[in-house]
């Protein structure tokens, strides 16, 4: 979770992860699955995959498809 940060360089006096323009989803969190990689439980490439869609077979890309 990312809280809001009170700033006078913002219009809304605040800055927040959930209007930056690469955050699709508009969360107030970040996904970080770095853990499970280095583990081995994870696939990185299969993870990008299914959060931004790699190839024209990605069905899933979650993200792009939550705009």
């Amino acid at each position: 979770m990312v809280d809001p940060v009170d700033s006078e360089y913002y219009d809304t006096g605040y800055c927040t992860i959930q209007t930056a323009q690469d955050n699709l989803g508009k969360n107030n969190y970040v996904l970080d699955f770095s853990y499970y990689t280095q583990k081995g439980l994870l696939d990185p490439t299969q993870i990008e995959a299914d959060l931004y869609g790699i190839g024209q077979k990605d069905e899933l890309a979650f993200l792009p498809n939550i705009d």
